[in-house]
């Protein structure tokens, strides 16, 4: 067997090895070394150092990754609320939604109550009308809640798989679509 000559890395000391070992502790002091070998050279590495290294790439990555499924549940945040103007939760989203198709059916319904005359047919169409549009803001908000409390709990399982190491994390939760506006 050949007797190779290398350096310690932590060190600097003159060290000899024998075959073909991938690592080495120095015995003068005492680092776990790794053995590198390319076309033209053999060298050490201090384990520690790369081991640091590949433990500092790794929570990097995370904080990347983080931010990336922050970054996207804040635009989709943003399309689900138009802007915030519904409400910054699935809760709010159903409040306003609430607040709204109350407002257009008291307004439906105090049409319809004002007294009859020559505009009766067209106070009931329109109080009958307002009722209607409240009914319908009211599914609509409620849809809409519902899809951003699926999203919401998709973002929040994403991220805590994340947390918890798997970097993938799972895949964005079904059925979530954006009607447009």
């Amino acid at each position: 067997m050949e007797l190779k000559k290398i350096t310690c890395d932590g060190c600097g000391a003159a060290l000899s090895i024998t075959g073909e070992p991938n690592f080495i502790d120095c015995r003068f002091c005492g680092a776990s070394l790794r053995v590198v070998r390319n076309e033209t050279a053999t060298f050490t590495e201090v384990r520690k150092q790369i081991d640091a290294l590949g433990g500092e790439v790794a929570r990097l990555h995370k904080e990347a990754r983080l931010r990336a499924i922050d970054d996207d549940w804040a635009k989709l945040q943003e399309q689900l609320t138009n802007g915030k103007r519904l409400g910054s939760s699935a809760l709010s989203m159903r409040r306003t939604g609430t607040f709204v198709a109350v407002l257009c059916m008291s307004m439906g319904i105090f049409v319809i109550m004002l007294p009859g005359g020559r505009d009766a047919a067209y106070k009931l169409g329109f109080g009958v009308f307002m009722l209607l549009l409240g009914l319908v803001c009211a599914a609509l908000m409620r849809r809409r809640a519902g899809q951003f409390a699926l999203a919401e709990q998709a973002y929040l399982q994403q991220r805590t798989a994340v947390e918890h190491g798997d970097l993938a994390g799972p895949k964005p939760a079904e059925g979530v679509s954006i009607p447009p506006g």
